[in-house]
């Protein structure tokens, strides 16, 4: 089960995401804490964050805290202005589409010299038959992120299960993590649970019911 909680900084996540914590581990199941904070992130940035100490966790394994620096590329002219002041960005270069995307063939020359950790990645549809967009210069550039990363984040609501654009990026064995909704159907989910590394579903439902 994946739990998302969202809200502005100093109104109570950690708090709640330790008592979710705490609740789940009485039940016998193991849990860990994974931060979403870009502040946080940062080592020795502790002032103004809400960061919780090392001692405040409660034995609970917490991620992506106090990660010394990251470089992020990205072919997204708004992603890259977000965050410019608080990471290494390389935005890669390319033809600008409505959506602000940088494609074609600079972007994918770019990328044919970069190598990624982990490449995180939306989609206009997903089927069996893979990861599709209705854009052909935009898939291009998005296989080229595929092949430039050592693991493929997928996040994807149900909404798009059963939209197939004109040309896949990306076969569902290419994912390693697939991020979706429980709106997804049964016949849908068995699908990916055959095809993908690893299914995270986020229940709407069981996260506002803690959010209350």
């Amino acid at each position: 089960m994946l739990i998302v909680i969202v809200g502005a900084t100093g109104t109570g996540k950690s708090g709640l995401s330790l008592d979710l914590a705490d609740v789940f581990r009485a039940e016998g199941r193991a849990v860990e804490i994974v931060n979403a904070d870009a502040m946080q992130l940062y080592r020795g940035m502790d002032i103004g964050t809400a960061k919780l100490p090392v001692d405040e966790r409660r034995g609970i394994p917490h991620h992506l805290l106090d990660v010394p620096g990251l470089t992020v590329a990205t072919n997204s002219i708004k992603i890259a202005d977000v965050l410019r002041e608080r990471h290494t960005v390389v935005l890669i270069g390319g033809v600008r589409t409505p959506s602000d995307a940088l494609v074609g063939p600079v972007a994918n020359l770019v990328l044919r010299s970069l190598h990624f950790d982990v490449a995180f990645l939306g989609c206009h549809g997903m089927a069996a038959v893979g990861l599709t967009t209705p854009n052909l210069a935009e898939a291009e550039t998005n296989r080229a992120f595929v092949r430039a990363a050592r693991q493929l984040v997928v996040v994807a609501d149900s909404t798009k299960w059963g939209t197939v654009g004109v040309m896949t990026f990306a076969e569902l064995s290419d994912v390693a993590v697939l991020v979706t909704d429980d709106g997804i159907d049964a016949d849908a989910r068995s699908v990916l649970d055959r095809c993908v590394g690893t299914l995270q579903m986020v229940s709407v439902g069981s996260l506002l019911g803690a959010a209350r």
